[in-house]
């Protein structure tokens, strides 16, 4: 608990991506996620994403892996769904496919988007989610993706 301390405090002192602020939201994020308190867990996210700047310094000089902004939404909107916060989930998750950078990105995202409309009910929602991740795997050449993907289509089918 002391180190949870002393990261909420660099966290509120250094917001910037600069700084350690930013790190800080994520790893509390993820803490607040393992240990199931999502409503902690999308506020931390989301304060990540608030102060987002791509290749941060502190990243570059300490080979950390430094998630994209559409992960952190992505993040974001699965701690959301935990508290059943459910249109600000998928908010969330759309976001996550509109600021992806790439196409490992986007094939994240849309997994992600697509696995919340079939947690939901909504088997149209995610075939086209699930559509969009086979076009992708197919442009990169990913057979695993690829794989997984047809997969997920033919059981939201």
């Amino acid at each position: 608990e002391p180190l949870l301390q002393e990261l909420r405090e660099e966290a509120v002192t250094t917001p910037t991506r600069e700084g350690s602020g930013f790190m800080a939201e994520i790893y509390l994020g993820d803490i607040s996620t393992v240990r199931c308190e999502y409503k902690n867990a999308a506020s931390h996210y989301e304060g990540a994403c608030q102060i987002f700047t791509p290749r941060p310094p502190l990243g570059v000089l300490f080979k950390i892996q430094i998630p994209s902004l559409s992960q952190l939404h992505v993040r974001r909107g699965g701690a959301l769904r935990k508290v059943n916060k459910v249109m600000q989930a998928l908010e969330a998750m759309k976001e996550g496919v509109a600021c992806a950078h790439d196409d490992g990105d986007r094939l994240s995202a849309h997994t992600s988007l697509g696995n919340l409309y079939q947690g939901l009910g909504d088997s149209q929602g995610a075939v086209e989610e699930y559509q969009e991740c086979v076009t992708l795997a197919e442009r990169s050449g990913d057979k695993v993706s690829l794989g997984w993907n047809h997969g997920n289509l033919g059981n939201a089918y």
